[in-house]
């Protein structure tokens, strides 16, 4: 090319390949998994979407916990919550007041100005993590159409994208479609939610509902990662614990998953509401535990927890709560069980 440098305004910056320096783009650093991996990018745009009270919030303010107990700055947008819920949760996470002062909690009250985006670039220049709830919410405040991928991408670029270029690493999250067969795994609104995201996204799964009186877990799945170094998109990144005690959610833990995790629609072997309530009923009606439940019918975790869904979604089962927040697994009270049933003394025949 004759030149090199675009006029002022263009609308493009030149950068000469050959000479950028540096070890490339940067790992994943944020949200720790037990292995010692992270799921999260800095410097990049990332997402994470579910149904409402799938534990999208939860996840992301153990993120910000977690980068504030390291020493780094966090910044949270909140455009659906209030200052003393998110201080009540970190601080059941585990949050000390140290932690605390190196999160700057900012709530929504209005549209963002131009000079409110101008101080907030400034003021989370050394962030290390900006979390945003929620990306429609904070549409919607901007007088913004998340249908439109026009509005989507001039958001994009005034708000998070100036985030990343400072060296944070952005979470977005967003609410996926309510009807599950149009939704695949990206979040509702326009397809350029998913397209502007040069980290990775996620939708939440989860498998075995949390409350303030017992435990639960889901499945992060991979929609995208741009970067590549978390894995293919549909497999399951972590498995996220919600770990209740005493009326109180006291830990957020991200385990590896196991080999049989990959997330997949098609799956063929997986296991019906009838088999789960069979093998229930032959080991005499109750499972004290989710792992009880896995040892019986072979099953990872995941994938247990997925088939206890479909057997309690179809009456076979019932889920009751057990000590410290443990969840027990009994039998419904007259299980339609179908095409085989279980004799007095626990052999499987046919059914009379």
């Amino acid at each position: 090319m004759s030149a090199t440098t675009p006029p002022e305004g263009c609308g493009f910056e030149h950068h000469d390949l050959a000479d950028i320096g540096g070890e490339g783009a940067p790992l994943p650093s944020i949200l720790r998994r037990d292995d010692g991996s992270f799921l999260f990018y800095r410097d990049a745009l990332n997402l994470l979407s579910s149904e409402p009270g799938e534990g999208k919030t939860t996840i992301a303010l153990e993120a910000a916990r977690e980068v504030a107990q390291s020493g780094g700055e966090v910044v949270i947008l909140d455009y659906e919550d209030t200052p003393l819920t998110a201080r009540d949760r970190l601080v059941a996470l585990g949050a000390t007041p140290a932690d605390l002062t190196r999160i700057y909690y900012f709530q929504a009250t209005g549209p963002l100005t131009a000079v409110g985006i101008a101080w907030l670039e400034s003021a989370a220049a050394s962030a290390a993590l900006v979390v945003i709830d929620s990306f429609a919410e904070a549409l919607g405040a901007a007088g913004l159409n998340e249908d439109s991928a026009g509005d989507v991408a001039r958001w994009i670029a005034n708000v998070p994208r100036r985030f990343a270029r400072a060296g944070a690493g952005v979470l977005l999250l967003d609410h996926v479609t309510k009807n599950e067969k149009d939704r695949g795994h990206w979040p509702r609104g326009s397809g350029h939610k998913l397209a502007a995201v040069d980290g990775i996204a996620y939708s939440v799964k989860t498998e075995v509902p949390f409350s303030r009186s017992s435990s639960g877990w889901a499945s992060l799945v991979i929609a995208k990662d741009r970067r590549g170094w978390v894995g293919p998109a549909r497999a399951c990144a972590a498995v996220v614990h919600f770990e209740v005690a005493d009326g109180s959610l006291c830990q957020v833990r991200c385990e590896q998953p196991g080999d049989d995790t990959a997330f997949s629609q098609k799956d063929d072997s997986r296991l019906s509401a009838e088999d789960v309530a069979l093998a229930l009923q032959v080991d005499g009606g109750e499972w004290a535990s989710l792992q009880a439940a896995s040892e019986s019918l072979g099953r990872s975790s995941l994938h247990t927890g997925q088939a206890l869904r479909r057997a309690k979604d179809a009456g076979l089962i019932e889920e009751v709560a057990g000590a410290k927040g443990a969840r027990r697994f009994v039998l419904a009270s007259h299980p339609p069980l179908t095409g085989h049933d279980v004799w007095p003394d626990g052999e499987v025949g046919e059914t009379w």
